[in-house]
C-alpha cells in the first residue's frame, strides 16, 4: 500500500462501493503558486487521500507540492502534444487540449489509473496546476467509475503569485506571467460553472483555516473533513504558517503595460469578492466582460511581441508610413516589452 511522504498524515478508508463508501473525487484547480498546495496539505492532514509517490520537495517549495507524479506526468506530455503551457496566456487554448481530451485512449488510460486510486481510498484528492485543461476527461471519468466530483480554486493576489513565480520560475516575461495569471484564472471558473465547486481565498486560509475549510467541505459536502477528530485538525494547526505569505503585494517595478494591470486587478477584485457568490449572475455576467477584455488585450500583447521581433527588420520608411495614432499606441502598448528587453536581454 502507498505511503505518504510525510508518514501518517494521509488517512485512507476502504474503497469503492463495495464498502458501501461514495466514491468521491475533489479536484484542485486554478493557478500555480496561489497557496493550491498549502491546501492540498491541509486536506490531505483532515483524511483526504493524495495518490502516491508524490512530486518531490524542492527549493520552491520545501513543504513539498501535494502532486502525483503519475498526474503530472500524465498531464505534461498532453500538454505537449497539444503545445499548450501550464498557464497559457491564450485564451483559446483550452480548445487544444480538448482535443486531446475527447481521445478515447487518453480517456481509458485515466480511467484506469483512477480506478486503482479507489481501491486504496474513496476519498481522493488531486492537485496539480495542469489539470485545468483536461477538466473534461477527468469527469467523465470520475463519472463512469461512479464518483461524485468536486472543484476548488484557491485565490491569491496575482502581485503575489506572479511575484513568487518569478522568484522561482525564470523561463518567462512577467507580461506572459500576468496574461497567464488571468487566462487560468477566468478559465477556471468558467469550466466549472454548472458543477459543484468552491472558491477560497488564500489570505483566509492562512488567517484562520477553520471556517473557510469546513465551509467549503459543508459546501461540498466532503465527508472525512467534516469528521476529522481533534488530532487531525490539532496536525493542520501546527502545518498552517501565517509566514508563508511572503511575496510582495504591489506591482511596483514590474515592466508590464498598465492595460494588462488593470485587467489582472479587475480580475482579482471581482473573484475576490465574489468568492461566496461565485454562481450569482450578475457575477458570471461581469467575469463574460472580463474574459471579453482579457481576450482583446491578449491580441494587442502577441500583436506588440510580433511587432517587436520585426522591429529591426522594418525599414524606417516603412514605420513613417504608419499613422501617427497607430505609431502612439503601438509605442503605449510595446513600452513594457522593450523595457522587459532591456531589463533581460
Amino acid at each position: 500500500m502507498p505511503s505518504s511522504a510525510d508518514g501518517a498524515d494521509n488517512v485512507r478508508t476502504p474503497a469503492g462501493h463495495a464498502g458501501g463508501h461514495l466514491r468521491r473525487l475533489v479536484l484542485i484547480v486554478g493557478s500555480g503558486r496561489s497557496g493550491t498546495s498549502t491546501l492540498t496539505g491541509v486536506l490531505k492532514r483532515l483524511g483526504m487521500y493524495v495518490p502516491q509517490p508524490e512530486v518531490p520537495a524542492d527549493r520552491s517549495n520545501p513543504r513539498g507540492f501535494g502532486e502525483p507524479q503519475w498526474v503530472v506526468d500524465f498531464h505534461s506530455r498532453l500538454l505537449k502534444r497539444a503545445g499548450v503551457r501550464t498557464a497559457d496566456a491564450a485564451p483559446d487554448a483550452h480548445r487544444h487540449t480538448a482535443m486531446l481530451a475527447a481521445n478515447h485512449e487518453v480517456r481509458d488510460r485515466l480511467s484506469t489509473w483512477l480506478s486503482a486510486q479507489f481501491e486504496i481510498s474513496s476519498d481522493v484528492l488531486v492537485k496539480d496546476p495542469r489539470l485545468l485543461w483536461f477538466l473534461d476527461v477527468w469527469r467523465e471519468s470520475a463519472s463512469d467509475l461512479g464518483a461524485d466530483v468536486s472543484s476548488i480554486t484557491m485565490l491569491r493576489s496575482p502581485t503575489e503569485v506572479v511575484r513568487s513565480k518569478a522568484t522561482n520560475y525564470h523561463r518567462f516575461s512577467p507580461s506572459v506571467m500576468v496574461s497567464g495569471w488571468i487566462n487560468t484564472m477566468l478559465l477556471a471558473e468558467r469550466l466549472t460553472r454548472g458543477s459543484r465547486r468552491s472558491f477560497l481565498r488564500y489570505a483566509d486560509i492562512l488567517a484562520d483555516w477553520r471556517s473557510p475549510v469546513f465551509g467549503m467541505a459543508r459546501l461540498l459536502d466532503i465527508t472525512p473533513v467534516l469528521h476529522a477528530d481533534e488530532e487531525l485538525r490539532r496536525r493542520v494547526d501546527e502545518y498552517i504558517d501565517p509566514g508563508l505569505r511572503r511575496s510582495g503585494v504591489e506591482w511596483d517595478g514590474l515592466p508590464v503595460s498598465r492595460e494588462l494591470l488593470q485587467l489582472a486587478d479587475d480580475v482579482w477584485a471581482e473573484l475576490s469578492a465574489s468568492a461566496e457568490e461565485i454562481d450569482a449572475p450578475g457575477v458570471t455576467a461581469r467575469l463574460d466582460a472580463l474574459f471579453a477584455r482579457h481576450q482583446m488585450t491578449h491580441r494587442n500583447l502577441m500583436a506588440s511581441t510580433l511587432y517587436l521581433r520585426m522591429a529591426d527588420r522594418i525599414p524606417r520608411q516603412v514605420v513613417a508610413a504608419v499613422p501617427e495614432r497607430v505609431q502612439a499606441r503601438l509605442s503605449q502598448v510595446m513600452r513594457p516589452l522593450l523595457d522587459e528587453r532591456a531589463q533581460h536581454g
